[in-house]
């Protein structure tokens, strides 16, 4: 089987920062009054790359396996985070078109909510364009 690798750019740059900053305020363990519109509050968040406590895994009819780390989560795997930052940021439509989102939802069936936090990758661009966060349901659907 195959792994996939994150893009080094990405992974390693800018978007790494603005996560950890992100992750931190949510969990109540560095609120950054930069994003102090953001309210809501997971209990974990990853710590690390490939955090265990954020790894999502099953597989589909025992031929592909797939593995994901979601970025937050509540104690009780109700509510999933997702963050986003790029150039352009995610609109909630997007979303919910998300395969990431979806394959989430089947991941951990307990998940009943879904949760975006997204803008620039530029922590300093966040006073003049805060962060907007979009809940969406995961339903059956999905």
């Amino acid at each position: 089987m195959a792994n996939l690798k994150p893009e080094d750019k990405w992974f390693y740059g800018e978007g790494r920062e603005a996560h950890g900053i992100i992750q931190a305020h949510v969990c109540n363990r560095t609120p950054d009054p930069r994003i102090a519109n953001i309210k809501k509050r997971f209990y974990v968040v990853e710590r690390y790359d490939f955090d265990p406590r954020c790894r999502l895994s099953f597989t589909v009819e025992d031929k592909v396996k797939i593995v994901g780390y979601v970025d937050g989560r509540d104690k009780q795997f109700t509510k999933f985070l997702e963050i986003k930052t790029s150039s352009t940021p995610w609109s909630a439509g997007k979303f919910q078109k998300s395969m990431q989102r979806k394959l989430y939802g089947l991941g951990h069936h307990s998940f009943r909510e879904s949760h975006l936090i997204t803008g620039s990758r530029k922590p300093e661009d966040w006073v003049v364009s805060p962060l907007k966060t979009y809940v969406v349901p995961v339903t059956a659907s999905d």
